[in-house]
């Protein structure tokens, strides 16, 4: 990688950005989170939520703990085991997200799968019509409910 389509961080601009990890899911979205901070001033709020079932479960603790000290950043915590390290939602992440009440064409993720050529020939990362590592791994919520129930 990277392979495909990325997040479209320069249509965020002006902005409040909301960016959300799960467990190891944290890892596809640091490269987000890394270039709003690099571009800090052009952005609103940016609020991230890391979630996983264990505190000891999240990857990148120390980053999370050095990006709640930017000013206009706000690190938050899910976990469905409650825990002495952080404060933290007891519960998992999708007990919070309904009340967002977000348009689906605002909503981005990033839908990772074992990719081999990176190039759309081998097939092995082919859901539905889409090649993951050309037509993805980014799609709006929108554009992920047209892919196959089962992905």
């Amino acid at each position: 990688g990277p392979y495909g389509k990325g997040f479209p961080y320069r249509s965020f601009a002006g902005r409040d950005v909301l960016v959300v990890g799960s467990g190891v899911g944290l890892a596809p979205v640091r490269t987000i989170i890394v270039r709003l901070l690099q571009e800090r001033e052009r952005y609103g709020r940016i609020a991230i939520i890391a979630s996983a079932t264990r505190y000891e479960g999240l990857v990148y603790k120390q980053d999370l703990k050095d990006w709640s000290k930017i000013s206009g950043v706000t690190v938050q915590y899910a976990l469905a085991k409650p825990t002495d390290a952080v404060q933290a939602h007891v519960g998992y992440i999708n007990d919070l997200l309904p009340e967002l009440g977000m348009n689906g064409k605002d909503i981005f993720t990033s839908l990772e799968t074992h990719m081999r050529c990176g190039v759309g020939k081998c097939g092995h990362c082919k859901v539905g019509a889409h090649y993951m590592c050309l037509d993805g791994p980014v799609f709006t919520y929108e554009e992920m409910l047209q892919l196959p129930e089962e992905f």
